[in-house]
């Protein structure tokens, strides 16, 4: 296959084939490969901002319903407020009534 001699390192014909052969095969793959990994990384870029897109979507959907549920809060707690006063009244009426009876 191969030879040294006073020239240097001499190469039969098919180890010269099989080695121009494994370096353009190498190439091939490589070339392939980083193809490959070029679009994936796209189509990963893209997966990531539309996942980014959709929880700035969520995040404002939340906000929305935060200040709704802060609302409803503030009317129960002013419909509380009257129901109580409600209540003191109705006492307040029931005591009246007990001592109108009780003459």
């Amino acid at each position: 296959m191969s030879d040294i001699d006073e020239r240097g390192v001499r190469l039969s014909l098919p180890l010269i084939w099989t080695i121009g052969a494994g370096l353009v095969a190498t190439g091939l793959y490589l070339g392939t490969s980083m193809a490959t990994l070029a679009v994936e990384s796209r189509e990963f870029r893209e997966a990531i901002k539309a996942q980014r897109e959709w929880q700035a979507s969520m995040e404002g959907r939340t906000r929305a319903n935060e200040l709704t549920s802060s609302r409803n809060s503030d009317r129960f707690d002013t419909l509380k407020q009257a129901i109580d006063e409600l209540k003191a009244g109705q006492i307040l009426t029931l005591d009246i009534l007990r001592g109108l009876d009780r003459r």
